[in-house]
């Protein structure tokens, strides 16, 4: 028997907020997420409606006294209609089961399984979900949820996280018994409930959490071999021990944008492009090492060494990728990052050892471009979690990424959107090259000395061609120039 609380009991306003003003069809209720925000005094972000009437006529009243479109959007057996308005939209669905209670009883949590009556402004809460959500504990409804959604495990700990909720012990108990059955759900949706996780600034407990109940090692068995695989005298701290550390220092990063951006035009550049927004930024940092298992060995010496393993590591990220069904332009960007994520050090060396060169920071650029800021907020968090006593090293590679980013922004992004020196014509009209493979040799090269600064003036780039132009005529091609 469903207990009702009153609006007055309860002292709500925030139901205010929904944007059907008139009188709901008797049986059909606000259920799910956009209760539980509203309780707390948040604004929904999505209206779900239950009906116990006939589904079809109720969707068609609705859409009429909200002068809605009808949208659609049920799978086989599950039937759901959106209606959308010019402001808003609502999910329509019928009962599950053959009560309200019964539909409740069906959902994830009890902090989500209750029910809002508009029309008399009262509350059904048979699963005491009003006294968690004042507790603030995140608790399974039933230990059914998680076998028939495995993705609940996942979303139980984004849930926690969003609202700073707690799980409780036999909610979390079960998901260590349970976590292997993640594997069996859909890949698409295990990415939309860790990007939402991933998308809060301070989740690194919570990937944490994951880790220690075994739940992400069941989304990501590739990340299993981290946890037990040392390093050398670089680190003090295993694999996954780093990678966590890495990521605690990303989160830290990019909270602190601000004051590493202080006194700069444009502070806002040093924020990640869209297609590596923060979630992807972070997921990226957490699989950047998953080849060192793999590529680990010991020299004579009894050094460790992880050779090749960025690259064994980007070949296993486009397989996590499309596992999780991430787009073709985000795959490419976070395999890009963990394939080239040791180049900003190496650049770093390189100007240590004073033979960093301008046309080595011209490659760099090039050779990374979108995805610079990206990778350069990657190499800082990377290397602020190795070891402790690199501290005082971390300041000057901590300024050096700075300075690269404001030569990234300031100098290469103008210079590359300006018209090249040269082009295939004048190589053909003015040095009387036949078009082939050379070709693009030359205008590369003469494309990176303007963009390094090497040269400014048509005659410079064309005199750079004839040198080029001959030395490929007499099998004296030039080698790729090095890192720096």
């Amino acid at each position: 028997m469903i207990q009702w609380g009153t609006a007055m009991e309860l002292n709500l306003n925030s139901f205010a907020a929904f944007p059907f003003k008139g009188a709901l069809p008797s049986g059909t209720y606000l259920v799910g997420g956009a209760v539980r925000d509203a309780l707390l005094g948040r604004p929904p972000h999505d209206w779900d409606l239950v009906t116990a009437n006939d589904f079809q006529g109720t969707a068609r009243d609705l859409a009429r006294e909200l002068k809605a479109h009808l949208v659609p959007l049920g799978k086989p057996g599950q039937p759901l209609i959106r209606l959308v308005t010019a402001d808003t939209a609502l999910d329509l669905t019928p009962l599950e089961g053959v009560t309200l209670e019964e539909d409740l009883q069906r959902r994830d949590f009890t902090i989500n399984a209750m029910a809002w009556d508009l029309s008399r402004n009262r509350l059904a809460d048979p699963l005491k979900g009003l006294q968690d959500l004042k507790a603030g504990i995140v608790r399974r409804v039933t230990p059914r949820a998680f076998p028939e959604d495995p993705v609940r495990m996942l979303r139980a700990y984004r849930l926690a996280a969003q609202l700073r909720f707690r799980i409780e012990s036999a909610t979390e108990g079960q998901i260590r018994q349970a976590s292997y059955q993640i594997q069996h759900s859909a890949g698409e949706r295990q990415r939309d409930e860790l990007c939402k996780l991933l998308a809060l600034p301070d989740s690194h407990g919570w990937v944490a959490a994951m880790a220690a109940s075994g739940l992400l090692f069941n989304i990501f068995p590739e990340l299993e071999a981290t946890r037990h695989c040392g390093q050398g005298r670089y680190h003090d701290l295993k694999v996954w021990d780093h990678t966590l550390a890495a990521f605690r220092h990303l989160e830290q990063i990019l909270a602190d944008l601000p004051l590493l951006t202080a006194g700069r035009e444009n502070p806002a550049s040093f924020l990640p492009q869209q297609n590596l927004a923060p979630p992807l930024l972070k997921l990226a940092l957490l699989l950047h090492d998953m080849g060192k298992p793999p590529c680990r060995s010991r020299d004579t010496t009894g050094d460790i060494h992880f050779i090749g393993h960025e690259r064994q590591g980007a070949g296993i990220a486009a397989h996590v990728c499309r596992r999780l069904r991430l787009s073709n332009a985000q795959s490419t960007g976070i395999i890009h990052l963990i394939q080239r994520h040791l180049d900003p050090l190496a650049l770093y060396q390189a100007q240590r050892q004073g033979t960093l060169r301008p046309r080595g920071i011209t490659r760099f650029f090039n050779r990374n471009h979108p995805w610079v800021t990206e990778l350069l907020l990657h190499a800082l968090a990377d290397q602020q979690g190795k070891k402790q006593a690199q501290a005082a090293g971390k300041s000057g590679f901590n300024r050096f990424v700075t300075h690269l980013h404001d030569l990234y922004r300031t100098d290469f992004l103008v210079r590359s959107n300006q018209q090249p020196l040269l082009t295939g014509r004048d190589l053909r009209d003015e040095l009387g090259l036949v078009p082939g493979p050379v070709f693009k040799h030359i205008l590369n090269r003469v494309e990176e000395a303007r963009l390094s600064g090497e040269i400014q003036r048509r005659s410079e780039a064309l005199e750079l061609a004839r040198t080029l132009s001959a030395a490929a005529a007499g099998d004296r091609a030039p080698q790729e120039p090095t890192a720096t």
